[in-house]
């Protein structure tokens, strides 16, 4: 999976920072949520990618979890869990028929490699399955491919319940789409994903979470945009004796 990060590509599984030093913020300050959704049709990534893109700049560090190593109990009670330790599984409602397993063939656009195959319940015409994220975070996404132009809504607690639907608008088979998330105020653990796909079976992989910095990362931070202020400011005095 390729998931452009800058003019790089992302290595599968790592952290990955997004910011050198010397341009980060001085310090964390609260601010509204923004989500961010690209959709393509087949054969194109450029709206998944400048999506991806959008939320990947808003955060220091993040993590990719492209879910290798996925394993665990498939079906209508799954709990799949990646080598990362993101954890998926089906509804506990009774009734519930959405499937989850693990898919190495069922992939294209965004989605390559090892992905989460869901199909719909045929009596609902829906899917939906809970993601708890290895560590809880305040910005987090995901792609998703072939979910055939439907509607993917996002549930998740963040102080109060927060609901997102988004129409993929992709016409066919085989779109991809990125959905992502940041800025959040409090930390989310558990994030459910519903989608009532009309070709009944969508893949969805490249589970992306922020990564909290250290504070001393802050206040190095800090530090380092003081000390070139004084620099700066050392620099122009000097200018100024000399005239």
């Amino acid at each position: 999976m390729e998931i452009r990060n800058r003019g790089r590509v992302a290595p599968k599984k790592t952290l990955v920072a997004l910011a050198c030093l010397a341009a980060v913020g001085l310090s964390q300050s609260a601010s509204a949520s923004i989500t961010f959704f690209g959709t393509d049709n087949f054969g194109s990534l450029v709206n998944s990618t400048a999506a991806f893109n959008a939320w990947a700049s808003t955060v220091p560090v993040y993590e990719l979890d492209n879910l290798d190593g996925l394993s665990g109990t498939s079906g209508t009670t799954a709990s799949l869990t990646s080598t990362l330790g993101n954890n998926f599984t089906t509804p506990s409602s009774v009734g519930d028929l959405t499937s989850i397993s693990v898919t190495n063939s069922y992939v294209g656009g965004p989605v390559s490699g090892t992905a989460l195959r869901a199909v719909v319940d045929s009596n609902t015409g829906e899917a939906t399955f809970t993601w708890n994220l290895a560590t809880a975070a305040k910005a987090f996404g995901f792609n998703a491919y072939d979910n055939d132009g439907g509607d993917v809504t996002v549930t998740y607690v963040d102080g109060s319940t927060e609901v997102f639907s988004v129409n993929t608008t992709a016409t066919g088979s085989g779109d991809g789409l990125f959905w992502g998330v940041s800025g959040l105020t409090n930390w989310v653990a558990t994030v459910t994903i519903n989608t009532d796909d009309p070709g009944g079976i969508t893949s969805w992989d490249n589970f992306v979470t922020a990564i909290p910095l250290p504070a001393a990362f802050w206040l190095f931070g800090s530090a380092l945009a003081g000390t070139m202020v004084i620099g700066r400011r050392r620099k122009k005095e000097a200018a100024q004796l000399a005239v």
